[in-house]
């Protein structure tokens, strides 16, 4: 489809913000989701507007007073000139007419619903739930009509003002120049790094030649669940008829799962499950040369570039990896007291001398789960038999701190060298334990969605930092067809900033967090990660206000004596995108970057681009080829004929939704909005006709089927 047909006049879009009551909302399902690579048509639904009946907005989201904008504010004449915000009057409606809306042009809207109270929406302990999202909604009716004229009351003045007040100035921006081919995400890890002052991949002049460990060595870790239980306690021939049912092992021998140090790097250990091989290398899956280019991996990609983005690793103390169980040991009835106490002592320790060597445990090991985690702090079996021992200093000095990555064997493909999707996992983890390590904040989460979306955001971009990325197909294919994919496709219904919540699908919400922050790296001044975990080390507990440190952008406000950009003396100021402005631009790049073909590009400024995804891109995968989508978007009329009495679109708090009109027919498109103060609509691609005092449809936009 295109948007603007070469050879017929431009249809001209006239804003008439009326004063009409705001009409009561009937039902209507959300658009079904569509298959990758296809557009949505969305639906027509009964009429929205009852105009016999009450002169309100029945919608899922009650409507409140909406702040007028103001026309007399600083006006910036450098606005993305395709984009403008829609105005609406006092009771958040507006009419649209498109003059001569011919055929083959068309024009779309981004509706994103900011409503504050649920921003960072969370479980509270106290309630013992997770607020409940709305599903609230807009309206939206649609008709060629032959109008005439139309009275006009806006200026180029308004439109600025309102977008300004959106979307903020470009002149300010600092994040990453356009470029029309896919760049590398090295790219950010050397913008990363010289705003640190540092060369990127320069050699690591703190590599450590001497390990306290040789190679064989075993250790036990307890946060990996065994799945070889250890052996069956039965009665003991002192008491045969003893009732064994609810003895058990010690924790460190019940939960732990042995793993054997099988390569050494610079700054990690790889331990290989015993589990496996007996923990050995072998000639099939887990060869002597991949387990040492997994070590060279995470010393000269993973670490490197991580603690360049985010921070360094504050300590290497871990204490649920212990030493020297006897794992051939066995328990009998015999061997417990009436009260079910062990009476025999069993050989281990925490093994508390490994934070000496200041590497990275990374342990392959056995698990019903596929992917990997990072747990930090000692786990309660662990903090009770150091208590029996006596060791409560231990407990209390390493209470919050873990040097361990878990990465399941089921990530390692057999015979195979392409260990991508392992490394991808091991990013992830990483990331996880650099937060932990920098005081960021934790905070109890839903038992029934487990996710903390600031935390699962960044270590989501650092898959894509250290070079797994989507569109390269170098990342664990999950992560694209259960992640990425459905997000784009169901992008009205997932929010970015919402800890786990049971009415949210967890799995697309790591691609969302993902999306988001990529979106915050490349479009705002380096350092964003270091801005980041500085704030939460001095103490700042919010992630809304964490992102907005990140969100920091630079404009020279005066050139100084020199009248040179570029010099000493620039004067310089910082500006802090609002977390509404970062999502709302976010939004729009995801549509601009989603739908529209790259010969169009530059009709956008740098804002509205991505520069090292491809939303559209084709990805080889082990298992098939999987096409990314892009956004889900509504293509009206889906009947291809008007009237649309009316088009109901569901969107939740900190959700998009995306609208395309054409099948014009020279005739005025009329458009009636019906919303309420916290969704905001955005129109594009557009362009104002001072002559006409009117906004025009830009010619020669190419639209993707």
């Amino acid at each position: 489809m295109r948007i603007g047909n070469y050879n017929r006049l431009l249809a001209v879009l006239v804003f008439v913000i009326l004063a009409i009551g705001v009409a009561s909302c009937g039902g209507g399902s959300d658009p079904t989701t569509t298959n990758p690579g296809e557009i949505n048509v969305g639906n027509n639904n009964p009429p929205a507007q009852n105009f016999d009946g009450p002169n309100q907005y029945d919608g899922k989201q009650q409507p409140g007073t909406a702040d007028p904008f103001d026309p007399s504010q600083p006006i910036q004449q450098s606005l993305g000139s395709n984009i403008f915000a829609v105005p609406t009057n006092s009771t958040n409606n507006a009419q649209l007419l498109a003059k001569s809306f011919s055929p083959g042009q068309k024009v779309a809207f981004v509706a994103v619903n900011t409503n504050p109270a649920y921003l960072d929406a969370h479980y509270n302990p106290g309630t013992q739930s997770s607020p409940n999202l709305p599903q609230s909604a807009y309206s939206v009716n649609a008709d060629l009509v032959s109008k005439g004229t139309s009275s006009v009351n806006y200026t180029l003045a308004d439109l600025q003002a309102e977008t300004l007040q959106s979307l903020g100035d470009i002149n300010s921006y600092a994040g990453m120049d356009y470029s029309h081919i896919q760049m590398s995400p090295t790219a950010l890890y050397e913008r990363e790094a010289y705003a640190n002052g540092n060369v990127p991949f320069a050699a690591d002049d703190t590599i450590k030649s001497t390990s306290a460990l040789q190679k064989g060595e075993v250790r036990y870790f307890l946060a990996a669940e065994p799945t070889i239980p250890p052996p069956t306690i039965n009665p003991g021939p002192e008491d045969p008829e003893k009732d064994v049912q609810d003895l058990q092992w010690p924790p460190e021998y019940l939960y732990s799962q042995a793993g054997r140090l099988v390569s050494i790097g610079s700054h990690c250990y790889i331990w290989l499950t015993t589990e496996v091989n007996n923990g050995k290398p072998d000639n099939v899956q887990y060869t002597e040369a991949r387990l040492n280019r997994m070590a060279r991996e995470f010393d000269t990609v993973i670490f490197p570039t991580l603690t360049e983005a985010f921070g360094e690793v504050q300590n290497y103390d871990e204490l649920n990896v212990w030493k020297d169980l006897d794992k051939n040991a066995v328990l009998t009835g015999d061997d417990f007291d009436t009260n079910g106490e062990l009476l025999t002592e069993l050989p281990g320790e925490p093994d508390t001398n490994l934070r000496f060597d200041q590497r990275i445990n990374i342990f392959i090991h056995n698990s019903f789960n596929p992917g990997g985690f990072y747990t930090w702090g000692i786990s309660q079996e662990t903090a009770d038999a150091l208590r029996e021992q006596g060791r409560d200093d231990l407990i209390e000095q390493l209470a919050n701190v873990g040097s361990t990555l878990y990465i399941t064997s089921d990530n390692f493909p057999n015979n195979d060298d392409s260990w991508d999707a392992a490394f991808s996992v091991m990013a992830h983890e990483f990331q996880h334990k650099l937060y932990a390590d920098n005081g960021m904040p934790t905070r109890q989460r839903d038992p029934e969605a487990n996710f903390s979306w600031l935390n699962e955001g960044m270590s989501q971009l650092s898959i894509h930092l250290c070079g797994y990325t989507v569109n390269s197909g170098k990342i664990v294919p999950w992560a694209i067809t259960n992640q990425v994919v459905p997000y784009l496709q169901d992008i009205q219904h997932v929010p970015v900033p919402t800890d786990g919540n049971p009415q949210v699908d967890t799995i697309s919400q790591y691609g969302a967090t993902f999306m988001f922050f990529l979106y915050l790296y490349e479009h705002y001044e380096p350092g964003i990660g270091k801005r980041i975990y500085a704030a939460g080390k001095k103490g700042e507990e919010d992630p809304i206000a964490l992102v907005e440190v990140g969100a920091l952008q630079k404009v020279v406000t005066d050139l100084g004596p020199d009248d040179t950009l570029g010099t000493a003396d620039d004067v310089v100021q910082e500006v802090n995108d609002t977390f509404e402005q970062l999502f709302t631009k976010y939004s729009i790049a995801n549509f601009i970057d989603g739908i529209y073909t790259p010969q169009t590009a530059d009709l956008f400024d740098p804002r509205f681009h991505y520069n090292t995804i491809d939303l559209k891109g084709t990805i080889n995968l082990a298992g098939g080829t999987v096409v990314l989508p892009g956004v889900k978007t509504g293509v009206f009329p889906s009947n291809g004929t008007y009237p649309i009495n009316s088009i109901h679109r569901e969107v939740r708090p900190w959700c998009s939704d995306y609208i395309v009109f054409g099948g014009g027919d020279g005739r005025d498109l009329q458009m009636n909005f019906y919303t309420d103060q916290h969704m905001k609509f955005f129109m594009l691609p557009v362009t104002f006709d001072p002559a006409q005092n009117a906004v025009t449809i830009t010619p020669n936009v190419v639209i993707n089927n």
